[in-house]
């Protein structure tokens, strides 16, 4: 009888051992993905100065992030802008590109490193990714 209940307890601490480490795993998770969930990327097609279009990248972190790159396709996925990225080295607040009326602003991404160099690319549809250090632009558009 004792060697079921000596059992049974080592059970139980072995599943509340395995069930704290992930509990800890998923808050260092969330951690790290705070400050790149906190940057959002909103298009505005056609409802801006008369009939312009913008893309506006906003950092709602009290961080800075680094290395941003916008790119913005119209709607066969091809690159606007001759797929020159809008740049900004470091960043905080808000920042728009502004495109004339009639470049059909269709869908976008940035692409932009964090504090701790994880570097992320948030869609305009929202979608968050974690990408390799040295992340190329994708050729099509999902």
């Amino acid at each position: 009888m004792g060697a079921i209940l000596t059992a049974g307890a080592l059970l139980i601490a072995a599943l509340s051992y395995r069930h704290q480490t992930q509990d800890k795993h998923r808050a260092l998770e969330e951690q790290r993905k705070a400050q790149a969930s906190a940057v959002v990327l909103i298009l505005h097609k056609g409802t801006i100065l008369e009939g312009r279009s913008a893309a506006v990248v906003t950092n709602g972190s009290p961080l800075p992030v680094y290395k941003v790159e916008l790119y913005c396709r119209d709607p066969e996925g091809r690159p606007l802008e001759d797929g020159r990225p809008y740049v900004r080295d470091v960043f905080m607040g808000e920042f728009p590109a502004y495109f004339d009326e009639g470049i059909p602003l269709y869908d976008a991404y940035v692409d932009f490193t964090d504090q701790a160099t994880n570097r992320w690319r948030r869609w305009s549809d929202g979608r968050l990714e974690e990408l390799p250090k040295e992340a190329a632009e994708p050729e099509t558009v999902s």
